[in-house]
């Protein structure tokens, strides 16, 4: 197999700025890991046998490779190995550079930013996430180029098709599935499957609008009975919002998808119209939508609906949710209160584990944390607050205990910052990855959902 050191990086002559970006990227991890000095140049010079191609180059017709590129795939990539060329590339059309303003962070689209999502990728797959987690001194990379091969290790596909199509292993006994969201590769959202011994399921949240039919595809394939509905005993909502019950609001809306399951219970909590639309620091019109549809869930889906309080319990065949934290009216009198503070917080107990799902709590959460007891917080598997985007304070990850941290978010998120920011509106997602870091959180204990379904419980 060809080694790493005998490669190159070809970029296009006029290359898009993702495409410079991700070479440079590639160029920077390379050295560091290694300290080999990887040649760059343009496609207007001669072809090598051994380059790695970045971005939409004149190699494609060199190799007779074609990528199935459009604008609605800015956000998917496909890594490939064709002979001795590998070819990193985003599939979306290349435009020009735009720059959307998000807070106090500057995100840009080119239409080639899964050029650059190819390119974490390959690094953090040969080299790990030092360069996620620069805290953590066990990932100081010291590896040899003539040693890391070049092999069909790195083929990958990152499209939402793809994603759709996976099947996870149908496991036994009560069990928990993290849902990749690929409504969007952009806007947040997070989902999860969990499938009871008894057979039923409970859904939390279900993600974007567009994600509603991936939600009943899974809960049919998982369903053991196949003369039967799918039967959902337990719907928990965290936020009414786009990416965690425009899910369950599309199914709502649409007879077909409606057809396909049963719905017994919806938990949720809302607060005031005023306090979604208007009365919160962060609210939107399109709150009261998501407000309107879930408080009529009931009615479409002919289920019973149950507004739940911190400390109520849930059973859902033998699994139990308990309500670790619940928005009150006290909420909406706060100044400047957050959005997101009117996130539930659930903790699942299930197969002998424990999961906290924060949702999208903030600072209200953090308070009644450290008011009330971290200790009921401690869990198996964390799943970090606003998909590790700025949430909770960095006390109350340090007064958890929690053995497993998991991620409920996208490439363009998760990379964030420490991929040089410019693929994500990724906020404080460093801040708290530092959080994690400085509090001796190794990267064995941190999973990710970004590339697929990850099963928690018997297997």
């Amino acid at each position: 197999m060809p080694k790493l050191s005998q490669y190159s990086i070809v970029i296009e002559k006029d290359a898009s700025y993702s495409s410079l970006a991700a070479a440079k990227f590639l160029a920077n991890n390379i050295s560091a890991a290694t300290g080999y000095q990887i040649p760059v140049y343009t496609d207007d010079l001669p072809a090598k046998d051994f380059e790695i191609v970045v971005g939409q180059t004149n190699r494609e017709e060199l190799s007779d490779v074609c990528f199935e590129r459009s604008e609605a795939r800015e956000y998917e990539y496909e890594i490939r190995l064709v002979g001795t060329r590998l070819f990193m590339s985003g599939l979306g059309k290349v435009g020009e550079k735009i720059a959307r303003p998000f807070n106090s962070y500057v995100s840009f689209s080119d239409g080639a930013i899964g050029t650059s999502l190819a390119a974490y990728r390959f690094v953090e797959e040969t080299f790990g996430a030092g360069f996620l987690f620069p805290a953590d001194l066990s990932l100081i990379t010291d590896m040899d180029a003539d040693k890391i091969e070049i092999d069909g290790r790195y083929d990958f596909k990152y499209t939402r098709e793809d994603l759709y199509g996976e099947r996870p292993e149908i496991a036994d006994g009560a069990v928990m599935y993290s849902i990749p969201v690929m409504g969007s590769h952009r806007r947040f959202g997070n989902s999860a499957i969990f499938k009871a011994s008894d057979g039923s399921f409970a859904v939390y949240n279900g993600g974007l609008e567009a994600d509603a039919e991936h939600i009943c595809d899974l809960l049919e394939y998982l369903n053991a009975d196949k003369t039967q509905k799918p039967r959902v005993s337990a719907w928990l909502i965290s936020l009414p919002m786009f990416g965690y019950s425009g899910a369950l609001k599309a199914i709502c809306e649409d007879e077909a998808l409606k057809e396909r399951i049963s719905v017994d219970r919806v938990y949720y909590k809302v607060l005031s119209e005023n306090f979604h639309t208007k009365g919160s620091a962060t609210a939107r019109t399109e709150h009261g939508e998501y407000r309107n549809a879930l408080l009529f869930a009931g009615e479409s889906l002919g289920c019973e609906m149950l507004e739940v309080n911190t400390g109520d319990v849930i059973k859902a065949g033998d699994i139990e949710f308990e309500v670790l934290y619940s928005p009150t009216e006290e909420t909406e009198s706060a100044p400047r209160v957050h959005y997101f503070d009117a996130s539930v917080v659930y903790k699942a107990k299930f197969a002998d584990m424990s999961v906290v799902l924060f949702g999208n709590a903030r600072k209200r959460v953090s308070d009644y944390i450290l008011s009330n007891g971290p200790e009921k917080f401690d869990c198996d598997v964390l799943v970090l607050s606003n998909h590790g985007k700025g949430g909770i304070a960095r006390e109350c990850y340090e007064r958890i205990k929690a053995k497993k941290y998991m991620y409920q978010c996208c490439p363009a998120q998760y990379y964030g910052d420490n991929g040089e920011g410019f693929a994500s509106d990724g906020g404080s997602i460093t801040r708290t990855r530092n959080y994690l870091s400085e509090l001796g959180i190794s990267c064995g204990d941190i999973c990710k959902d970004t590339y697929g379904i990850i099963t928690f419980g018997n297997k």
